[in-house]
């Protein structure tokens, strides 16, 4: 039973080794560098090599062995170039993008200014327009309010002219007797019935109608009365025209004022629609700018992020390699033979009979290994890569341990 097991582990053995050399394989199947002749001489004898414990293998093994070494670190030594032509493109990409990169915050930073810029220009031109209509509306309001303070000068002087007028072409011609009747009483009475109480207004057109000389002493009262009321009302009206021609020249310098606020109103508008239409071309040349400075750096950073990439890719490529063919190479390329198992203690009765019945057929006639006859370019080739001469014949070599092929 003890030998059924050893038996297994070392079919187990060989296939793990025939695994990693198919690993290996692979990666000298895709070396640069190597003719396709020597990757086939390689890749055939990787089991027969490798198969073979290390203190067993022949010199020719051994120099297999390095020679597939060599190819292995060739290959390390390509995924680490790669590695370091990758970490310099970005590099140097990096520094390319690094004036566009500044360039590229200037042109955003000055497109937000111009941006800012355009809306205050609008806004001021808003404002300035507002600002216009209300000089408009205020010098319109001026105007109106011009008109009927003039209307109202003119019905105060038409009304004092005709308390004026009443007084002296009719009062004072009825008093002297040179006008008098019903006529003359009723016009009086008209004339005078907004200065007057309505009461009284029938005593000024009784009194009025009849001749002075025939007053008597109501009629004498009354035209006191009159009089006085008269008076009062022509000097309140005089004293409302003074004021009304105060106010209206006060009026009127607000009113030139008004207009003239309108015209600087209008020039404002002016001024503020050029500085809008020149904020308009300032953000969008802007614009422009920033958009193009986007681009480059979209360019550039496109270059960054692909040259990245390659280096992640090779980082990747070399990490594989390293767990991959390289651990399979540095573990078969150290494969020693196991100590033996310790046999059991047998019964020293039984033992000649255990021993008869366990001892191992004759073994079959020993065949002598094919011979290896690569063409001199491979031999070369190998004893370029190892630094040994190459023979030109190797007419055997010792039988090595066989192993399940690829």
């Amino acid at each position: 039973m003890a030998g059924k097991g050893s038996k297994r582990r070392v079919v187990g053995g060989a296939g793990g080794v025939a695994k990693k050399c198919r690993t290996i394989a692979a990666t000298i199947r895709s070396a640069e560098g190597i003719p396709p002749a020597v990757k086939g001489m390689l890749c055939d004898t990787l089991v027969r090599t490798f198969g073979t414990y290390k203190e067993e293998r022949h010199e020719l093994q051994n120099t297999f062995s390095a020679t597939v070494g060599k190819v292995l670190k060739q290959a390390q030594s390509k995924h680490q170039a790669d590695i370091n032509e990758a970490q310099q493109k970005t590099a140097t990409a990096e520094a390319e993008a690094a004036p566009l990169l500044a360039a590229n915050d200037a042109a955003a930073a000055a497109s937000a200014h111009a941006h800012d810029a355009l809306a205050a220009a609008k806004a001021a031109a808003h404002d300035s327009k507002t600002a216009s209509k209300d000089a408009k509306t205020a010098v319109h309001d001026l105007e109106h309010a011009v008109k009927v303070a003039d209307h109202e000068h003119k019905d105060t002087a038409a009304k004092k002219a005709r308390l004026e007028h009443l007084s002296t072409d009719f009062v004072d011609a009825i008093k002297a007797g040179t006008k008098h009747g019903i006529a003359a009483g009723k016009h009086v009475s008209k004339e005078v019935g907004s200065i007057v109480e309505a009461e009284f207004a029938p005593c000024v057109t009784r009194t009025f109608s009849k001749a002075a000389s025939t007053w008597g002493t109501f009629d004498n009262i009354v035209d006191k009365r009159l009089e006085a009321s008269l008076k009062a009302s022509v000097d309140g009206l005089a004293s409302e025209l003074h004021a009304q021609e105060g106010a209206q020249a006060a009026r009127a310098a607000n009113l030139e004022a008004a207009k003239a606020a309108v015209v600087g109103a209008e020039e404002h508008v002016k001024a503020a629609d050029e500085a809008a239409h020149q904020a308009t071309a300032a953000a969008k040349d802007a614009a422009h700018l920033a958009t193009e400075a986007a681009h480059n750096v979209k360019h550039h950073q496109h270059a960054i992020h692909k040259a990245k990439e390659a280096g992640t890719h090779a980082e990747h490529a070399l990490a594989a390699f390293t767990a991959g063919a390289l651990a399979a190479y540095t573990e078969v390329e150290a494969r020693v033979r196991p100590p033996p198992a310790p046999e059991p203690a047998a019964p020293a009765a039984e033992e000649h009979s255990v021993e008869a019945a366990m001892a191992p057929a004759p073994a079959p006639a020993a065949r002598a290994t094919p011979t290896i006859l690569p063409s001199p370019g491979v031999l070369s080739w190998v004893g370029q890569m190892s630094g040994l001469a190459a023979s030109p014949r190797v007419a055997e070599t010792p039988r090595i341990a066989q192993s399940p092929r690829q």
